[in-house]
């Protein structure tokens, strides 16, 4: 199954296209189907009889599409030759050789490195420290086997000047004073001591024996970077995936649909759909919908939910249209199939209990629109 990631709405639509508890929702899936016997499909949603819970109520508020004449809203041209370029991933070779040697750094065996001569400015050392503070170690102060690049300026001034001249075994103080716009408030333009042993020099060449071990099965310098490279290649190869979803979807509303029409009350769904998205994750972040808004779209409430709202019913109004045209949309008794699954493998005992608050119709309009986004991106993604 493709993963689904709908872009510049994404955090919306992924809660709202799937009504909430249907987010988790997966794929059609093939094979057979668990039983459904005794649950019975009625017209206000799914009644089981082996609960106690009352029915599930349709969603009030809009109109579905399956009842709908989508051809009065929605005009989709040709799309059969609907093709979208995929940019290529590419890999950063100076990214592969950071890595490779921030791992060989850290990863280092410090009784194999250089012990005959003093640090010198420019040296990666192998070190233990303990930092204190009127005399009391404190908290993230203290590290064993940390690899150090002196002149890097990674540590606050005097710790990276105060190694040069020390061999490696040695131990040493170092008095010294943390800036005062320093991030921690108990440290900032205190005086502290860190006690530093250097334990050994990295050698600048990287041999195979070194890295022998750091990922399995791989034990030369050449096999980890290689192996950077492949890990990289799949991470990016992953957010283009999102990407190219995005642009899958963008280039054929804008090319390939005409919208006429799209009805108010699916505006006002979506826009109470989001609204509550917005309630619900404010709660959890311990702050307000305005707020969190504000901060992560830099827009105020109400124009967020006027833009997004006919954003959001307007590709879902395309969906459901190619849905239709496609002959993708299931009927009861395959909705109810698919239902009895899903509510099966997540372990709960009745359909009722896997809708929670949303209803069979609700569950139904999110898998139209996924199952007609699998076969846009199937298409567009053919050679």
């Amino acid at each position: 199954m493709k993963k689904k990631n709908f872009g510049g709405i994404a955090l919306i639509c992924a809660a709202v296209l799937a009504c909430g508890t249907l987010a988790g929702c997966e794929t059609k899936t093939g094979g057979e189907n668990p039983t459904t016997s005794g649950t019975e499909v009625t017209e206000t949603g799914v009644q089981d009889p082996a609960s106690t819970a009352e029915p599930i109520k349709v969603t009030e508020g809009r109109t579905y599409a399956k009842d709908m004449d989508l051809d009065k809203y929605v005009t989709i041209k040709d799309y059969q030759n609907f093709r979208v370029e995929r940019d290529p991933v590419e890999i950063d070779e100076e990214e592969v050789e950071l890595i490779l040697k921030d791992a060989y750094y850290n990863h280092f065996p410090a009784d194999q490195g250089i012990k005959d001569r003093a640090v010198v400015n420019g040296d990666t050392v192998n070190i233990d420290y303990v930092g204190k503070k009127d005399g009391v170690a404190f908290d993230g102060g203290t590290a064993q086997g940390a690899p150090l690049t002196i002149g890097s300026h990674s540590f606050i001034d005097g710790f990276e000047s105060g190694l040069i001249g020390v061999m490696p075994g040695e131990t040493v103080d170092l008095n010294l004073t943390f800036p005062e716009e320093y991030h921690s408030e108990e440290l900032a333009g205190q005086a502290v001591v860190f006690t530093v042993t250097v334990n050994c020099i990295i050698p600048e060449e990287m041999k195979d024996e070194h890295v022998a071990g750091i990922v399995p099965n791989v034990d030369t310098v050449e096999g980890l970077r290689q192996y950077i490279r492949d890990y990289l290649t799949e991470l990016y190869q992953s957010e283009s995936d999102g990407d190219y979803q995005e642009k899958i979807l963008e280039t054929f509303i804008e090319e390939m649909c005409e919208v006429k029409e799209v009805p108010q009350e699916w505006i006002d769904y979506y826009r109470n759909q989001i609204n509550d998205y917005f309630i619900t994750q404010a709660f959890q972040m311990a702050t307000d919908p305005e707020t969190l808004v504000q901060t992560y779209f830099g827009q105020d409430l109400t124009s967020f939910l006027d833009e997004h709202s006919v954003i959001a019913a307007r590709e879902d109004l395309i969906m459901q249209a190619l849905a239709k045209k496609q002959g993708l949309c299931i009927d009861d008794e395959e909705l109810n199939k698919i239902l009895q699954e899903y509510a099966t493998n997540a372990g709960l005992s009745s359909i009722a209990d896997y809708l929670g608050e949303s209803s069979m119709e609700d569950f139904r309009q999110s898998y139209h629109y996924q199952l007609a986004f699998e076969y846009l991106y199937d298409l567009a993604s053919q050679k």
